[in-house]
């Protein structure tokens, strides 16, 4: 580094030198280090050696001349640049791209839309688009509109509309709703978005849309980011009112999932009063996603209808529980009838999603004296690491000592897994009791560090079946089965969305902390999927992940658990807090053999 300033600060005389080593030296850095150099000296004869270098027969030192290129606006390299952008390697075809744009030549125009064409990748794409926009040659982006190739058009529309004083019109843009290309729509309706008053050509597609039959996934898309972005719309709540209310339940399934994910503070009234129907009666499936949303929403005025539902024994318990929760938003007292149907759940099928929606609903309630000693006394130590921690938060508030002293018992019973609560929590759950009760709790702290250093052990233990063979389509079909990992992680396009995507897990992690974040979860948290505890104005408390995606200005999105989400209005939030505990239960090594655990982190490992 210190030998090219000293040659970059002797400029034209030093010329030679770099050009030869941009020439001779074999190490590609070497060359590009030279390319740079002559780039920052940039007389004439210094440009004539980058130029050279675009010929160069490795693409990082082709690239390092093209940035040379365009930041000294060379224009005798344009139509080398032009040939770049069209065809090369991906890195090299972005870079030319750019360089074009700076450099400001509007001949390059053609050659970028001809490089549009076939620019599959995303970074190639967003150079060349940026470049037409910067080249700002509008007559040459309006002719293609009307392209052969939807890719051609998808650059020359998007990058019309980002000029300023765009000549752009609605009867250019609103045909390409209907375009066959799933990408091209997009970037049509991204258009649209961005000129409310062009709202009436959403309408139409929409209104087209909602009344057909079926339309197929890539349709799907498109018409739910319409539904998302002009929610605001009144004539688009009244369509999607109409549509809603029409039997067909697929595309009510559909339009719901729309409703809990639009930007609105409040939905409209004809929005709440069709969910009443919904929750009331119809197809079971259609039902429980309706609850979903009223809760998500945390929408008001339905509780005549979630109470007919929670009290009535022939409806299925699913659905009971399901309303429960949508109710305590709004009324967190529970009546003794509902208190024990929620008791009773907490003992359901472990494979269902039963026992976590009792538990998290009990969590968000206000328990009375002795519902809470019921709680501590007959259910606590029988719960899992999946329950456990929503159950405690029904003794948030408590201050009875009596209480304390039930819960201390319970949790000392050696069945109770203490490490899926962590000792911070631990010491949170007694900060509200007497010195007396403090000091009793001691005991669990102790026993916490003990069963820490077990766990300790446990792993060492478990690392040699990291070397063991495991058979990779064995640990699969765990993965996709028996030990559900699918339900909260996500292979490929394959699986949840509620923890880290494993796509590349083996690719940027080592067996061995594989291993550690499936014995013990809580030791590293992955950022974007750290549990977090949100407290209402009201007093409630939820547990969840937030979705960084679906949170907007006005509210916050949290996943409570798999397939449960709430929206929680930003204004309604009194505190939050990040958990150093993951959702993921800890005690999960135990739930397989030997054999199972080498299979699924050979599998795991394997991802890459």
């Amino acid at each position: 580094a210190r030998s090219l300033e000293l040659l970059v600060s002797k400029g034209e005389a030093a010329v030679n030198a770099l050009a030869d080593a941009s020439k001779q030296a074999k190490d590609a850095e070497v060359r590009c280090a030279a390319v740079f150099g002559l780039g920052r000296i940039a007389t004439p004869a210094a440009l004539q050696f980058v130029r050279a270098k675009l010929n160069d027969t490795d693409a990082q030192v082709r690239t390092a001349a093209a940035r040379v290129a365009g930041m000294n606006k060379d224009r005798e390299a344009v139509e080398r640049l032009m040939q770049m952008a069209k065809q090369d390697e991906l890195p090299v075809r972005s870079q030319a791209a750019t360089s074009l744009g700076q450099i400001g030549e509007t001949r390059a125009v053609t050659a970028l839309l001809a490089a549009a064409a076939d620019a599959e990748d995303r970074f190639v794409e967003h150079a060349i688009i940026y470049a037409l926009i910067q080249l700002k040659d509008a007559a040459a982006m309006q002719a293609s509109l009307n392209a052969n190739s939807p890719r051609v058009r998808k650059a020359a529309l998007i990058a019309l509309n980002e000029m300023d004083n765009s000549p752009l019109q609605q009867a250019q843009v609103a045909p390409l709703l209907n375009h066959d290309n799933a990408d091209l729509r997009r970037a049509a309706l991204f258009v649209i978005s961005r000129h409310k008053d062009w709202a009436g050509a959403v309408l139409n597609y929409l209104r087209v849309r909602l009344n057909a039959p079926k339309f197929d996934a890539s349709e799907a898309d498109t018409v739910r980011e319409a539904l998302l972005t002009f929610a605001e719309d009144a004539q688009v709540q009244v369509l999607m009112t109409a549509a809603l209310r029409n039997p067909n339940v697929d595309r009510q399934l559909f339009l719901l999932d729309a409703v809990e994910r639009c930007s609105l503070k409040e939905l409209p009234a004809e929005w709440i009063s069709t969910l009443a129907t919904l929750v009331s009666k119809g197809d079971a499936k259609l039902r429980t996603r309706s609850i979903e949303v009223v809760r998500a929403r945390r929408v008001d005025g339905l509780s005549n209808e979630l109470t007919n539902i929670a009290n009535n024994q022939s409806e299925p318990a699913e659905l009971r529980v399901a309303a429960i929760a949508a109710l305590v938003a709004h009324s967190p007292q529970l009546a003794d009838a509902t208190f024990d149907l929620l008791l009773s759940n907490l003992t359901a099928n472990p494979n269902s999603a039963l026992p976590i929606a009792a538990a998290q609903s009990l969590g968000e309630a206000e328990l009375n004296h002795s519902q809470l000693l019921r709680l501590a006394n007959e259910k606590l130590s029988q719960a899992d690491s999946l329950t456990l921690l929503p159950l405690l938060d029904a003794f948030r508030a408590t201050k009875d000592d009596d209480v304390g002293q039930a819960l201390i018992a319970a949790l000392s019973k050696p069945e109770v897994k203490l490490d899926s609560i962590g000792s911070k929590r631990i010491e949170q759950l007694f900060q509200n009791f007497s010195d007396a009760t403090k000091t009793a709790s001691k005991q669990l702290l102790a026993r916490f560090e003990k069963e820490a250093e077990a766990r300790t052990n446990k792993l060492r233990e478990l690392e040699p079946l990291l070397t063991a063979g495991g058979d990779v389509k064995a640990g699969r079909a765990l993965f996709f089965g028996k030990a559900t990992c699918y339900n909260c992680h996500a292979i490929g396009a394959d699986g949840g969305r509620l923890g880290p995507d494993l796509t590349s897990v083996g690719a940027i992690r080592s067996g061995h902390d594989i291993l550690e974040a499936i014995v013990f979860p809580s030791a590293t948290l992955v950022p974007d999927y750290q549990t977090a505890r949100l407290t209402t104005k009201s007093g409630q408390t939820y547990n969840g992940i937030r979705s960084q995606l679906e949170s907007d200005r006005e509210a916050v999105v949290l996943w409570l658990g798999i397939n449960q989400k709430l929206r929680l209005a930003r204004d309604q939030v009194a505190g939050s807090t990040n958990s150093t505990v993951s959702l993921m239960p800890e005690g999960f090594a135990s739930l397989l053999t030997q054999k199972e655990m080498t299979d699924l982190l050979a599998f795991l490992k394997e991802q890459k």
